[in-house]
């Protein structure tokens, strides 16, 4: 059997000629953090959770870059750009600031709650953070409002999109083209099911016209008789054994492409959605430092990228099957007693 097994893997590593490409990406964004349910006591936060400052050293933000720096990666930070309305320019301009100091690639985020406030106050209208269902008009709108906010940050026009909550529908793609944007990464499966059927891409590259969707990549974690459960790979649902051995299946499957989701505030742990103390996450910051770490280590069966990158390569490829990507059980039940045990240890 373990024979077998080589040969096995021998063979779809021959059959996979390029290197996989893994983009990995980091959604910035501010928290509400209880302004809408309670306005007249709790304001906005946006340095806790992207900053997530312990004894003067961001375990947040700082920490992901000090992180890609050390392996020598690039990554994708899909910065939110709404979130003007309440704060103004200044927070978010810094924040891009730092990221392209760092030499890495800045693209567009879209959480629509935001429109809830005007100059710094709660504005008149529905509480509705979904990009889905707005239609293409209102989406073309929220996106070049988006773009002038990148404009005033002094950041590059962007040519892909990340919506808020992983929510998109035909309209979003329409709008996207409408502004001459080609590239998202708007679907996560294991996060949202997309009402479109030809939208709910775990794996692979698709185009809807000239939008081409490069879902985050989500793989299957148990399986029973009749059911399958997806995961999303993202930093704080995989363990960093699970995530490895993920890469390695979608080399050994010639899975071409892969999206990886995380957030600054995975890397902090927090006393409640105030933030009122805060201690660096170890678990967590561990598998952001072992993928890194996994990636740089197989520079011939890996290659990091990033969407500024991918629009130049793209769009003279073909789309890529989506083809379902499987985990362990094991390794399943494994990460469950980690995040369990993670979850109740503030020291970890």
């Amino acid at each position: 059997m373990p024979g077998a097994w080589r040969r096995c893997e021998h063979r779809a590593m021959r059959s996979a000629d390029r290197r996989t490409e893994i983009l990995l990406t980091v959604d910035v964004e501010f928290s509400i953090a209880g302004a809408l349910t309670h306005p007249g006591i709790h304001a906005p936060l946006w340095d806790e959770p992207v900053h997530g400052r312990v004894d003067g050293r961001s375990e947040g933000l700082g920490f992901v870059l000090e992180t890609l720096a050390a392996s020598g990666l690039p990554a994708t930070f899909f910065v939110e750009a709404l979130n003007h309305r309440y704060f103004g320019d200044a927070p978010m301009a810094s924040v891009c600031r730092q990221v392209a100091a760092a030499g890495q690639d800045i693209q567009l985020h879209l959480h629509p709650v935001w429109t809830c406030f005007e100059g710094g106050r709660r504005a008149v209208g529905a509480v509705d953070d979904a990009c889905a269902g707005r239609g293409q008009a209102a989406m073309e709108a929220l996106l070049r409002e988006g773009m002038a906010s990148f404009a005033r940050w002094g950041v590059a026009p962007p040519v892909a999109l990340r919506t808020g909550g992983l929510s998109v529908d035909g309209a979003v793609h329409a709008a996207m083209r409408a502004v001459g944007m080609r590239l998202s990464s708007s679907v996560g499966v294991a996060i949202a099911m997309p009402g479109e059927p030809a939208m709910r891409l775990a794996t692979g590259r698709r185009r809807f016209g000239d939008v081409i969707e490069a879902p985050v990549t989500c793989f299957t974690d148990w399986r029973l008789p009749g059911r399958r459960h997806l995961r999303p790979l993202q930093v704080s649902a995989c363990s960093a054994r699970e995530a490895t051995c993920v890469l390695d299946a979608a080399r050994r499957a010639g899975i071409g492409t892969l999206v990886l989701l995380t957030h600054p505030f995975e890397y902090v742990k927090a006393d409640g959605f105030r933030y009122a103390r805060m201690h660096p996450n170890r678990v967590n910051q561990e598998r952001l430092r072992a993928i890194c770490a996994h990636v740089a280590a197989h520079p011939g069966a890996f290659e990091a990228i990033d969407f500024a990158t991918a629009a130049t390569r793209w769009p003279a490829r073909p789309d890529e099957a989506p083809r379902e990507l499987r985990g362990s059980a094991a390794l399943a039940l494994l990460r469950m007693g980690e995040n369990a045990l993670n979850d109740r240890v503030w020291a970890m």
